[in-house]
């Protein structure tokens, strides 16, 4: 779309307003620069901020030199963030005009509202009937726009890319300083790591795509796409559900059968626990998908929802699905209660065994090795339960939303912060991995 600048001239006739060039008419360039730009700039961010902590708070780098290199860090911060938000900014909004006053006359006003709204009423207008097969089930579908709001998306975009980033991140290195660290080659290190693949896993499964939708209008998935997406989502998280409680029950036998635990948790035990955990969440993912999946989606075809959940995906079903609603709210509260109740059975004879500890080291000591635990399956089991139990008819699709942002996106993120904040072996294992001293 040409721009008219005589919009953008005052009374002396002198340009007041610029606009930066379009990077490209393809929105999966922009939307793949940006990404790219954007890791880039909290690598930079994150690397140059984390130089200035460590010579500012370690004296051994009080020296001119490492002076000098903390004032570098410090510019580089600065020149990043003078042109990087903006450019970011460009790249996925029609907002790129740099003002120079405040003011915007009546008639651009105008000409962009006409232009949103010629362009919503486009992409709002989705026809189900074009994503249909000979035998009239939809085919295809798509993801109800998180807002009409171009900023309200790249807010989010970013927020959710963020956090995304971190998660990744952090349950990479502690995947990997648990591999690399022979220290750390005992049960419970054996099924953190598990949980961190899990956890990666997991976020794989759903934000990707998530992430697409939100800055693009390319938001449809196929059905077989949609399948494959819930498949994993379902595998990984009834995986991590039965990792959890076979965590819960290598504490038990740490602490309340010490002289038995190098037998009963040996490392063939540990192995088959995890395939149980997996082989699980498997056969659990596959049976649930197929069965929903084996239903007529006559529409609509959009999906209220970030990604394919059971629950909005069985509401796009045929006829009267109270029977399929009921089968999987059976199979959901068994695969999410039986864990559960695992785990507090465990904990339940671990808090008798502590109580009758006569030395309160003792106490102490056991009861913080179950701690970061402890935390996980509350954040866990907490959004899992009130997503998945709790009665249809106080379900919202703004509820919904803000529950799978959680228990996909935040826990996902925190769990390697608590078991590495919470945890001085890991911590020591992190700072080696990483070629580094403890400090």
């Amino acid at each position: 779309m040409s721009i008219n600048c005589s919009l953008w001239q005052d009374n002396s006739m002198s340009v007041k307003h610029f606009a930066f060039v379009k990077f490209s008419e393809a929105t999966e360039q922009c939307f793949l620069l940006f990404t790219l730009i954007l890791f880039m700039f909290l690598v930079s961010l994150t690397g140059n901020a984390l130089i200035v902590l460590a010579i500012w708070t370690n004296p051994a780098l009080h020296t001119p030199m490492y002076f000098f290199l903390a004032n570098l860090s410090l510019l580089e911060i600065g020149y990043t963030c003078s042109t990087i938000p903006k450019m970011l900014q460009n790249l996925l909004t029609e907002q790129g005009s740099q003002d120079s006053s405040s003011e915007n006359s009546g008639q651009e006003k105008q000409l962009h509202l006409e232009e949103s709204i010629l362009q919503i009423s486009w992409v709002m207008s989705i026809n189900c009937s074009l994503w249909r097969d000979n035998s009239m089930s939809v085919k295809h579908f798509a993801f109800t726009k998180f807002s009409e709001l171009t900023e309200q998306c790249w807010l989010l975009f970013s927020f959710i890319l963020l956090m995304f980033l971190a998660s990744l991140t952090g349950n990479a290195l502690i995947a990997l300083a648990i591999w690399t660290n022979s220290v750390l080659h005992t049960p419970m290190y054996f099924f953190l790591a598990n949980l961190s693949l899990l956890e990666i896993g997991y976020t794989c499964s759903v934000i990707p795509k998530m992430l697409q939708s939100l800055v693009s209008e390319a938001r449809g998935i196929s059905r077989e796409g949609c399948a494959t997406q819930m498949f994993f989502f379902a595998l990984f998280g009834i995986s991590e559900c039965y990792l959890l409680a076979a965590m819960a029950f290598d504490r038990y036998t740490a602490i309340c059968s010490p002289l038995h635990y190098a037998t009963r948790m040996s490392h063939g035990v540990c192995v088959h626990l995890a395939m149980v955990s997996w082989g699980v969440g498997c056969i659990v993912g596959l049976g649930q998908t197929n069965y929903i999946f084996s239903l007529d989606f006559c529409g609509p075809c959009e999906i209220d929802h970030f990604f394919c959940d059971l629950p909005p995906i069985l509401a796009l079903a045929c006829g009267d699905t109270s029977h399929n609603e009921a089968a999987v709210f059976v199979v959901a509260t068994l695969c999410i209660s039986s864990p559960f109740l695992l785990i507090i059975a465990s904990y339940v004879r671990i808090l008798a065994a502590v109580l009758i500890m006569s030395s309160p080291e003792g106490r102490r000591k056991a009861l913080s090795t179950c701690s970061s635990h402890l935390l996980v399956v509350t954040l866990f089991y907490g959004s899992a339960s009130v997503s998945y139990l709790r009665p249809k008819s106080s379900h919202s699709p703004g509820v919904d939303k803000l529950l799978a942002l959680f228990y996909t996106v935040v826990t996902s993120m925190l769990n390697p912060i608590i078991y590495s904040l919470r945890n001085k072996e890991v911590k020591t294992a992190l700072w080696r991995t990483l070629g580094k001293k403890k400090l």
